[in-house]
């Protein structure tokens, strides 16, 4: 039953947005929200740290295409309304599987991640390209008070 559940999340669209990511040089862009909102020793990565790297990405890559993810569709709805990127953005606002929404975000080329395993993991298994070195910005806290953890690699862009 999980094999037709996958089989199933393979939908027309999730297909056409594989075929945008990889026909670019595509950058996940991956906000956590959802139950980050009750916790605030999580709500490190706002808007100034999207921005940021965003203009930091725009600057480093070439023509980047910024495909964002969140939690849901009400989520992508309220970055819409909320962040403001001055660069080319995709929603990926197809209510996937947790499964899907990993594979989707793999398959971009570089990563502006959230303090989140979610997106981490994302980074950290997608392919690195040899003509396209793979660039990761990521927030160097990753919750308020207490002791950090690393949850970084070295070469990662750290905000």
């Amino acid at each position: 039953t999980e094999f037709i559940k996958y089989l199933a999340s393979h939908t027309k669209e999730n297909e056409k947005i594989i075929q945008q990511i990889q026909s670019c040089n595509a950058g996940c862009l991956h906000v956590r929200r959802g139950d980050y909102g009750l916790y605030p020793q999580y709500q490190v990565c706002n808007e100034n740290y999207y921005s940021l790297a965003v203009k930091q990405a725009c600057e480093t890559l070439d023509s980047p295409v910024f495909f964002v993810f969140s939690t849901g569709h009400e989520d992508i709805e309220w970055i819409k309304k909320h962040y403001h990127f001055n660069a080319n953005i995709v929603y990926v606002d197809l209510d996937n599987p947790d499964y899907e929404e990993l594979r989707l975000m793999m398959a971009c080329k570089h990563f502006i991640i959230s303090n989140s395993t979610f997106s981490w993991w994302a980074a950290v298994l997608a392919k690195d390209y040899k003509n396209c070195p793979k660039k990761v910005w990521s927030p160097s806290t990753w919750y308020k008070g207490g002791e950090n953890v690393k949850m970084t690699c070295d070469s990662w862009i750290l905000l």
